[in-house]
């Protein structure tokens, strides 16, 4: 079908298992064990501080494989999400503060400005802040769909299979560099017969044989860029001056596999998303934005600075 609620045709003896729990939300590693920190050690501070987890910290599992229509959905992500804030608000007596990592920050974002009304915000909400927030997408999800690479983790010999993978979700096409952040006129893929804008994306996914991942970018193309403003105040919070992937350079027409060599240019961001749509986040005017220089889009969630500013604007507000 064409919901991205189904990120991957189901496969006769794989089963997919999911841990609903608060500790799977700090850690992308099976079991915690500290590999791939996300949230982890921040929350163990908070603990350490006096919060609770489960009380007045809690986290959103959502699924990130999935685009905008899912989380929409009845019983989705945004009313999972709006459930929890009236929750915590209730128990606490409080208004909800939301800290958001790098996909998280438009989500978060794209649920204010859709799912919940400037009142329901002002209600419940305090603050909002947004980490890494790739909130005009970014070169890499496409970079993925049309190689089957995800940034350099991925082998030669699995890039079919990821290829075919990345080409099933919603969120990839929902990620890639959007029009209204970067303009429709900037070079997203180069390729001999036809160079492709970013407003010209989905003829690349087409023409590369991505035709799933082509309608999700065509229904999610007005899910990016300035519809992300939400009715709360945000802090954004991000690296820069890190040199980062802008445009894709292939040389062979976009439709060819075989000896395809790929190649990118570069320019200037926090090493997965490009500046502009950095600064995009909350109303893009600049106000209070924190910038981190020669800090990555992942090494922003293990600075101590990042986090000092992070804890000022939370713990001013328990």
């Amino acid at each position: 079908g064409g919901a991205s609620g189904c990120p991957y045709p189901p496969q006769e003896g794989v089963e997919t298992t999911f841990d609903d729990t608060f500790d799977a939300a700090q850690y992308l590693d099976w079991g915690g064990a500290g590999f791939a920190p996300i949230f982890g050690p921040w929350v163990k501070a908070m603990v350490w501080s006096g919060w609770r987890a489960g009380w007045d910290v809690d986290a959103l599992r959502y699924d990130w494989r999935m685009g905008p229509d899912a989380y929409a959905a009845e019983g989705g992500a945004f009313d999972v999400l709006q459930g929890m804030i009236q929750d915590m608000a209730a128990r606490t007596g409080k208004k909800v503060s939301v800290v958001s990592m790098s996909m998280g920050g438009p989500l978060f974002a794209l649920f204010c400005s859709t799912h919940v009304s400037p009142e329901w915000q002002r209600a419940f909400l305090s603050d909002f802040v947004s980490l890494s927030g790739s909130f005009g997408g970014s070169t890499s999800p496409l970079f993925s769909l049309l190689t089957g690479n995800w940034g350099t983790l991925v082998p030669p010999f699995l890039q079919p299979a990821v290829l075919s993978l990345a080409r099933s979700m919603g969120s990839p096409p929902w990620m890639v560099p959007a029009e209204g952040v970067y303009g429709g006129g900037r070079l997203a893929v180069k390729a001999p017969g036809r160079n492709y804008t970013v407003s010209e994306v989905g003829d690349a996914l087409r023409d590369s044989g991505a035709t799933r991942a082509a309608d999700f970018w065509e229904k999610f193309r007005g899910a990016m860029g300035p519809i992300l403003t939400p009715n709360v105040t945000t802090h954004c919070i991000y690296g820069t001056s890190v040199p980062t992937p802008d445009a894709i350079v292939l040389s062979q027409p976009i439709s060819t596999r075989k000896a395809q060599k790929v190649s990118i240019t570069w320019g200037e961001g926090d090493g997965t998303v490009l500046h502009p749509g950095l600064v995009a986040c909350g109303a893009g005017d600049g106000l209070r934005h924190h910038p981190f220089p020669n800090v990555t889009h992942s090494d922003i969630l293990k600075s101590l600075d990042a986090w000092g500013v992070v804890a000022g604007i939370i713990s001013s507000r328990r």
